[in-house]
């Protein structure tokens, strides 16, 4: 990478976000490299040129990456466990059908009946009962609640740290019964064979793959870009002595600072590691590239 930049003149106003005379023009291939291996010479770069369209690029790179990173590393166990768990519900209920009043299966034929799956609880509950499946009899957290006329998928998240909900369970959910009577529908299906369960799962994560890929790509961008947009006004507003700068240098110093930040959470989050999501980690990575990129910056600068 060329370090002209780092002259006498190229360090007077190294953070002040005003293209100096002869400002470097850093190439894509310069910002990728410089990001991981030279973060204070490319903060300094970028931030005395206040060039924002390049570093834009690289994120959304490191985004597309990063998504699909993510998509692959959580894919197959969702295509695995989700076969496995649809082989094992064909073979409980026999036989689904899908009309226009609801649905209907063969068996169990009497109601309330619980099974268990995987820590995945099953009710199916008469079409009047109350949705409550916290209350009903079993510990698990998750689970599926069917009658004749809806499908409720449901989990049980803590209810927060501080106020009334310490220490309890707040009751999540998502209804899937439009889902199942569109997929029918595509299916040109009326009756679904229990035995079969698994194929027609099989064919439906086949085709939904890329929407699947995509969405992976979508929960990515939209919370980095969020926070983004968020560091770089609050910067703005707070500014003072060598953090002052322009929008657009403040702006392209926060995406350079989030490549690489990115790239660390979407290989922690593909590795399935506990305790943190995707966002946490970026932030906690964001923050730490940061710290170090302004200190190696300082020292340059102390040493010119």
């Amino acid at each position: 990478m060329d370090r002209s930049w780092q002259s006498p003149g190229g360090t007077s106003r190294p953070l002040s976000g005003t293209p100096g005379p002869g400002a470097p023009d850093i190439s894509l291939r310069d910002l990728a490299v410089g990001v991981f291996l030279f973060p204070g010479q490319v903060l300094i770069a970028v931030r005395t040129c206040g060039r924002w369209r390049r570093p834009l690029l690289l994120l959304l790179a490191a985004l597309l990456l990063g998504g699909l990173v993510i998509g692959l590393g959580t894919y197959p166990r969702l295509y695995r466990e989700s076969i496995e768990w649809s082989e094992w519900f064909g073979g409980v209920v026999k036989e689904l059908r899908v009309n226009a009043d609801g649905f209907g299966w063969a068996y169990p034929t009497d109601m309330p009946f619980t099974t268990r799956c995987k820590r995945w609880r099953v009710d199916f509950a008469k079409p009047d009962a109350e949705f409550a499946p916290q209350k009903a009899e079993g510990r698990e957290r998750r689970g599926v609640w069917i009658t004749s006329k809806q499908v409720m998928l449901w989990w049980l998240v803590p209810g927060g740290v501080f106020g009334n909900a310490e220490s309890k369970l707040v009751l999540k959910t998502a209804e899937l019964t439009d889902s199942i009577i569109e997929l029918a529908g595509l299916a040109g299906l009326e009756t679904f064979a229990g035995p079969r369960f698994g194929s027609y799962t099989r064919r439906i994560i086949l085709i939904g793959a890329p929407l699947y890929f995509a969405g992976t790509c979508i929960s990515v961008a939209v919370p980095v870009l969020v926070y983004i947009l968020l560091f770089t006004v609050m910067a703005m507003v707070m500014r003072r002595g060598e953090l002052a700068g322009t929008f657009g240098s403040v702006l392209a110093v926060n995406l350079l600072c989030a490549v690489p930040s990115v790239c660390v959470a979407a290989i922690y989050t593909a590795l399935r590691l506990p305790a943190l999501d995707f966002t946490t980690v970026f932030v906690l990575s964001f923050f730490l590239y940061i710290v170090l990129a302004f200190s190696s910056v300082r020292r340059m600068v102390a040493e010119t």
